[in-house]
């Protein structure tokens, strides 16, 4: 009697482990949701050139310039934000304003939140003597202060995008000096050089 006993819970344990739970359903298809691109016009005036694109904190901002008369021009801001641009805003209006396909203003929002926002002016009787100037505002755009240029060296020349090209250069420059300087190095310490002895050796 005693052996009958024994085997009726062996039984029942392996009725539990031959009945198997009904597996997991699978998990649904992750599925790719776009919306179709839309054309969004800027509050731009006709004959509007030099647009710039920034991202802020609270939207996009937009700068661009307009023609002012029949030789002066303005630069101007708005702000795309809840799914619509604000009323543009004249930062500043004046005949020395560069107006070209290189030189073109911007606005940006700096740390503190307020917005600085910079352009190219004639500075003499030079045809490309400019500086680049800066305004700030720290009431969302609504109002500007001219802050002054970002030079210091008091000439009638270039300031805006062939200055940075030049910068660009000169560093392209350094670089190429730079390799040509690593190569050197190496072939000398593979012709039996130390290291230290390539590096005098390349530098002198």
């Amino acid at each position: 009697m005693a052996r009958r006993f024994i085997a009726l819970p062996t039984l029942v344990l392996a009725a539990c482990k031959s009945r198997s739970d009904p597996p997991p359903p699978p998990a649904p298809t992750p599925t790719a949701t776009s919306s179709p691109a839309r054309s969004i016009d800027p509050p731009a005036a006709p004959g509007a050139l030099a647009p710039n694109l920034r991202t802020a904190a609270d939207g996009v901002l937009a700068t661009w310039l307009e023609p002012a008369g029949e030789r002066a021009h303005r630069l101007r801001f708005s702000r795309w934000a809840n799914d619509a641009w604000s009323a543009p805003v004249t930062i500043v209006e004046d005949a020395r304003i560069v107006a070209n396909w290189a030189d073109v203003p911007s606005v940006a929002q700096a740390g503190d939140g307020a917005l600085v926002a910079h352009w190219a002016e004639a500075s003499g009787g030079e045809a490309y003597a400019y500086d680049a100037v800066v305004a700030r505002s720290t009431d969302s755009g609504a109002t500007w202060k001219r802050v002054g240029t970002l030079h210091e060296d008091g000439t009638a020349t270039e300031h805006g995008f062939v200055a940075l090209l030049g910068l660009i250069a000169l560093a392209g420059m350094i670089m190429r000096n730079t390799v040509i300087l690593v190569d050197q190095i190496e072939t000398d310490v593979a012709q039996g050089l130390t290291r230290r002895e390539a590096i005098v050796e390349a530098t002198v």
